[in-house]
């Protein structure tokens, strides 16, 4: 019996980052699942509903692309009604719900979700329902993690992207024909609702799948361990108002009961 596949997303457009390795899964097998676990909507308003949508057939129009099953992909933090950056105020109807899906599916269970990198708090906050996730639950084999951004020793750019804050862990590397580099290029400019974020980060993503140093991934560690992404301010402390002291609280509480 082949792997159940899981992509745990924090918002519509996360997947942008593993484009070669969902359409790897894909290509395999059937029962890949991809989740979304906020709104992505920065308010509970239904005055945002029509951008809502808007997030959501832009992810499924390339999901679809990359061969997931229209049946076989969730938006878990739009029935929540989970906004935006609130993601660590749900860390346990999250896991629940998650953990109710996981049951209905037979066989063993493969992860892949956001670093723990300080680069985005509800990032951050998927990281760590996976880890509970994964350290409480048997039926799943492995867990792996991927970098959005941060700004871990950065000297002239603000941030980097798609670049692990350390390397001491195995990162697992895929080679990209050139067919497909073109093709995921092209798969980026489906995100339109979202150019204006999109712009600053556009350009290394486009120039790491060139280079054939995207979609890399490190496996998460077993242990409910936690300590904060790197030394010095926090690229969400920067753009936000909350600190990494404020987000603490939250994680260690979830991950203690």
């Amino acid at each position: 019996m082949n792997n159940n596949i899981f992509f745990i997303f924090s918002h519509q457009d996360d997947e942008f980052g593993l484009f070669n390795v969902i359409e790897k899964a894909t290509k395999k097998q059937k029962n890949v699942f991809v989740i979304y676990l906020t709104s992505g909507l920065k308010t509970k308003n239904q005055n945002s509903k029509n951008k809502q949508l808007q997030r959501d057939k832009e992810s499924l129009k390339v999901l679809l692309k990359l061969g997931v099953s229209r049946n076989n992909i969730f938006f878990l933090g739009k029935k929540l009604n989970i906004p935006s950056y609130n993601l660590y105020k749900n860390l346990n109807i999250v896991y629940q719900e998650i953990n109710k899906f996981l049951k209905k599916h037979q066989g063993k269970h493969i992860i892949y979700t956001h670093s723990w990198e300080g680069g985005n708090e509800d990032h951050d906050a998927c990281f760590v329902i996976v880890k509970k996730i994964m350290y409480q639950n048997l039926k799943i084999t492995k867990a792996f993690e991927f970098s959005h951004y941060h700004n871990h020793k950065t000297k002239i750019l603000p941030f980097k992207v798609q670049n692990f804050i350390s390397d001491k862990k195995k990162i697992y590397r895929t080679k990209i024909k050139f067919d497909d580099k073109i093709k995921y290029i092209n798969y980026l400019f489906n995100y339109i609702s979202q150019l204006y974020l999109w712009l600053p980060i556009f350009p290394f993503v486009i120039i790491r799948i060139l280079m054939n140093d995207y979609g890399n991934l490190k496996m998460i560690k077993k242990n409910l361990i936690i300590k904060k992404p790197h030394k010095g301010i926090l690229l969400y402390e920067k753009l936000r108002t909350k600190k990494y002291a404020y987000f603490k609280k939250y994680f260690l509480n979830f991950l203690s009961n």
